[in-house]
Parts: structure tokens; C-alpha cells; sequence
């Protein structure tokens, strides 16, 4: 197998794409958080229809900035 990487450094677990309430999902921000962080995620990014979430660290996660446009 080829090594792609060869300095040493940290991976990091993470999901950029996941809807709350807010919009069309399932569960709220709060339990999206803690369902990711119990999960072992480093970083979560909320992207629900229409509105922008904030960069912040939060109980232990990283939350990116996100947001889903759509033109429907």
C-alpha cells in the first residue's frame, strides 16, 4: 500500500453536511451535537435549508459554519 501522507499529523473525525428541526431534519442542534460527539466526531457542521450556522466550540465539538441554498 502507498503511503499518501508521509508527515506525521492527526486525522480528525467529522461530518459537513446535516440538517436539524431547524429545517427538514429529524432531531434538534442540542441532540445533534451530543448524538455526534457520543459518537466520537471531532467537528459537525449544521447545514439546514436556509439559515446559517456559526462557527463555535461547543461541549467538546468544533460546530463549522453552514447552510444548505437551494433555489426550490
Amino acid at each position: 500500500m502507498k503511503i499518501l501522507y508521509e508527515n506525521e499529523g492527526n486525522w480528525y473525525k467529522g461530518n459537513l453536511h446535516m440538517h436539524t428541526t431547524v429545517s427538514d431534519g429529524k432531531v434538534s442542534p442540542e441532540q445533534a451535537i451530543q448524538k455526534y460527539k457520543e459518537a466520537g466526531y471531532d467537528f459537525l457542521s449544521l447545514s439546514d435549508h436556509w439559515v446559517e450556522s456559526e462557527n463555535t466550540y461547543e461541549n467538546g465539538m468544533l460546530l463549522l459554519s453552514g447552510c444548505e441554498w437551494d433555489t426550490g
